[in-house]
């Protein structure tokens, strides 16, 4: 059987996820050496304790393909009252043993995304200019309950401060996928000679432990 393998899996992932895609589950500890993974954990925890990491088949799609149940720890990551405090996060990990995405959940994804998309409406309600900015909001209606949007400012106004480096703002929606964004724009900037628009990056809601999932991203223009 031929395996190709990225640089970063091929390195303390993959022996690991391959034992527990085949026979249901593994264990073992990856220190600071290992890969650029860890790497990045050791940065973020300021601690050189070893990374205890299990993981465990939940699904499985097919012989080189499953969903499984990864759990990392790391002792003495924090300080709480004076006592050292370790890491502790789970997550499922769809994978196949190349450290590809499962074809078999792709078109599953796409389909319910691209639902998710096209229920999430954004509507620019203007306002009127006061002290020098224009007043409005962004209204969401129908979008992931209780996920999220990032908003980057993808307009030419100068004062906006465009561009790839433009801040991300995120807002979460409630439980019924709504939220309400104000905004308020130099009054310069709402002028024939510049563009307004922001690029919303709607994100799904995971679990407490889980990573957020991108489903999808809209323009929208003041």
């Amino acid at each position: 059987m031929l395996i190709v393998v990225t640089e970063s899996y091929a390195q303390g992932f993959k022996p690991m996820t391959i034992q527990a895609i085949i026979e249901g589950s593994s264990s073992g500890t990856i220190d600071e050496i290992d890969n650029t993974i860890t790497k990045n954990l050791f940065a973020k925890s300021k601690s050189h304790a070893p990374v205890n990491i299990t993981m465990k088949r939940v699904e499985q799609y097919s012989n080189e393909c499953a969903m499984l149940l990864i759990s990392i720890t790391q002792k003495g990551t924090d300080i709480i009252d004076g006592k050292p405090v370790d890491f502790d996060t789970s997550f499922n990990l769809p994978i196949c043993i190349d450290g590809s995405y499962p074809q078999e959940l792709k078109a599953k994804d796409d389909a319910r995304w691209k639902n998710e998309m096209a229920s999430c409406n954004l509507m620019v309600k203007k306002g009127k200019i006061e002290n020098h900015h224009a007043n409005g909001t962004i209204e969401f209606k129908g979008c992931p309950k209780n996920g999220k949007v990032g908003m980057h400012y993808d307009g030419t106004c100068q004062r906006m401060n465009p561009g790839p480096g433009a801040q991300v703002v995120e807002y979460l929606f409630d439980d019924k996928g709504a939220l309400t964004v104000k905004l308020q724009l130099p009054e310069g900037c709402v002028d024939a000679k510049n563009t307004n628009r922001w690029r919303a990056y709607i994100f799904e809601k995971q679990g407490p432990k889980y990573p957020r999932q991108l489903i999808g991203d809209k323009y929208v223009n003041w």
